[in-house]
């Protein structure tokens, strides 16, 4: 009996002397969470996440570590374990409203469109009164690809009141007026958004397909050379550049165009279905 008694405190003092449970240490959880987030924007993810881990040591209830996490892996296209951190992130906090866009998000990209929506629906109706631009933008969004568009302007222009001068916004809703045949209105939205971010690759992009629609090639040339200064490897200016110089019979500067194209996009059927036609033609 006292051999057993003897192992038996033995054993509780070998549990009494193993690792100690690390403290909460907020200030040391917040200086691993600035690192964290420093390294993801310089897209050194592995040390961003080593960071993070630590911050989580230091302080394992905060929801927004792990919804940083997420979006980490959710960049590096892990989409499950994203998944996983936004729906930790919202076991921590259920009124975290951007987990449940960035859910969405996750959803999206792996083509779950309807579960996608449901999640947006969720943040918007999460919290009256706060900004949901984001999920009503990212509704939008899918009924636009839905060809919904007199719904996603809607949305959009719901996005829009939350937030007048977000560029994105304007440059979703300006091109769904394109889509609409109101060339006027898409036009004025597009000039609109690049006057809060000049920069806007798509904007000038969308705005020279307005041009195109209008047969008006010069200034629809100009615009899609404005969205490559941006962008010099956007694809899609490159093959609308070239429809447009086949079309004045300049073959040498379509056939250049298209061949920029299919440097990024080398298995594009309509850039080859198109270099061919400037070959025949």
């Amino acid at each position: 009996m006292k051999t057993f008694l003897a192992i038996c405190f033995l054993l509780l003092g070998v549990a009494a002397c193993g690792p100690a449970e690390p403290k909460i240490n907020i200030e040391q959880s917040e200086a691993h969470y600035r690192l964290g987030v420093e390294f993801a924007q310089y897209q050194l993810f592995k040390n961003a996440l080593e960071e993070l881990d630590l911050a989580i040591k230091f302080n394992p209830g905060n929801a927004k570590i792990y919804r940083k996490k997420g979006l980490i892996h959710f960049g590096m296209q892990d989409y499950d374990r994203a998944r996983e951190l936004f729906e930790k992130t919202l076991t921590l906090d259920p009124n975290d409203t951007q987990a449940y866009v960035n859910l969405g998000m996750v959803n999206y990209s792996q083509g779950k469109k309807e579960e996608a929506r449901k999640e947006w629906e969720k943040a918007i109706a999460l919290i009256p009164g706060d900004n949901d631009s984001k999920p009503l933008n990212n509704i939008g969004n899918l009924l636009k690809e839905e060809k919904k568009y007199p719904e996603a302007m809607e949305y959009y222009q719901k996005a829009l009141q939350q937030e007048p001068g977000n560029s994105t916004y304007l440059d979703n809703l300006g091109d769904t007026f394109r889509l609409l045949g109101q060339l006027d209105r898409a036009e004025e939205t597009l000039k609109e958004s690049l006057k809060f971010n000049a920069q806007g690759m798509m904007t000038h992009f969308n705005l020279g397909m307005v041009y195109k629609d209008r047969n008006q090639p010069g200034q629809a040339l100009k615009s899609f050379e404005d969205s490559l200064k941006i962008n010099p490897l956007y694809a899609g200016a490159y093959y609308r550049i070239a429809e447009i110089q086949l079309s004045k019979n300049d073959k040498a500067a379509a056939s250049a165009a298209i061949k920029k194209a299919l440097e990024t996009e080398p298995e594009n059927k309509d850039y080859q279905e198109l270099l061919s036609r400037i070959g025949t033609s």
